[in-house]
């Protein structure tokens, strides 16, 4: 028994059901894609909302503290291992830094505690503090 014939009945007609599309996906594909895009936007809203802003910045070179500056004043910081912060409105931002990619750089301001930003090529780490911890991650406390 060929293939061709295995997949039909006696009377010729295919024992596989034939499902008619208007393209590349179903209804139920769409269905599906729409339910996972609420889930996923439900989980960023309940990892990212209501966050504290947070108090200080803290900053790590190689591991170790080499500072911590409120987040009230503003300031600008260059370190030795080539980067510069800046520290304005509330928010912190890495302003030059000599990595190749720049994506320290790319990160932007933060300002919500529990926030990172960090250039792996120079070890160096900037983490928003604030009265309650939060996990970037999972947004649980961290007190």
């Amino acid at each position: 028994m060929t293939s061709l014939n295995r997949d039909k009945r006696s009377d010729g007609k295919s024992l596989l059901p034939h499902y008619k599309h208007s393209g590349p996906f179903s209804r139920l594909d769409i269905v599906l894609l729409v339910l996972l895009l609420l889930a996923a936007s439900g989980a960023a809203a309940y990892v990212y909302a209501d966050r504290p802003a947070g108090e200080r910045a803290e900053i790590y070179i190689e591991g170790e503290l080499v500072g911590s500056y409120p987040l009230d004043e503003e300031r600008t910081i260059a370190y030795d291992c080539g980067i510069t912060v800046h520290i304005l409105s509330g928010a912190v931002a890495v302003a030059e830094s000599d990595c190749p990619d720049q994506l320290c750089v790319h990160m932007g301001y933060i300002s919500k505690a529990g926030e990172r930003i960090i250039c792996a090529p120079n070890k160096f780490v900037v983490v928003i503090r604030g009265k309650t911890e939060y996990d970037a991650v999972t947004g649980r406390s961290q007190t």
